[in-house]
């Protein structure tokens, strides 16, 4: 009979912006920390993180031997155990999309992390984990209202 295993896995998300607010054309540093609080080892962890919308993935960026997957723009890192009470920090930067569509007034992205395999346990985790970054856009036009009333004209002759 396989014994019961005591794991919990988490990760906590913050998000620090180039700028405050965040505007377009600036960058945000996502900063991911993970770890088992559990009694017992985690095998076969993956943390996945996708890109959040209106951003790019700043190349080089990513620590901690994360790959990006560009068919799904997730960032993924994987362990094949993590011990118990360990804990690590990964990052990525992303850029925002200039210029940014109009009505988005938030940047939101959020990470899990699981086990690939599962075995009778106890597991405990707490994702997925989120960080939103409020962002400011500038229209790129703009056009003045003309002003009411009569209209002067001057002939040159």
């Amino acid at each position: 009979m396989p014994t019961t295993r005591n794991i919990d896995v988490y990760v906590i998300k913050s998000a620090v912006a180039a700028v405050a607010p965040a505007v377009p054309g600036t960058q945000i540093e996502y900063t991911l920390v993970y770890g088992n609080n559990g009694a017992d080892p985690a095998t076969d962890v993956v943390l996945t993180d996708t890109l959040p919308a209106n951003t790019d993935l700043v190349v080089g960026s990513i620590t901690g031997a994360g790959r990006f997957i560009t068919a799904t723009n997730t960032i993924t890192w994987g362990w094949a155990s993590l011990a118990s009470l360990a804990t690590g920090t990964v990052s990525f930067t992303v850029q925002i999309t200039n210029p940014l569509p109009a009505g988005v007034e938030t940047i939101a992205n959020t990470a899990t992390i699981m086990m690939q395999r599962h075995s009778p346990m106890r597991c405990r985790t707490t994702t997925p984990f989120s960080a939103s970054t409020p962002v400011t856009a500038a229209p790129d036009l703009t056009i003045p209202k003309p002003m009411a009333g009569p209209r002067c004209w001057q002939a040159i002759g």
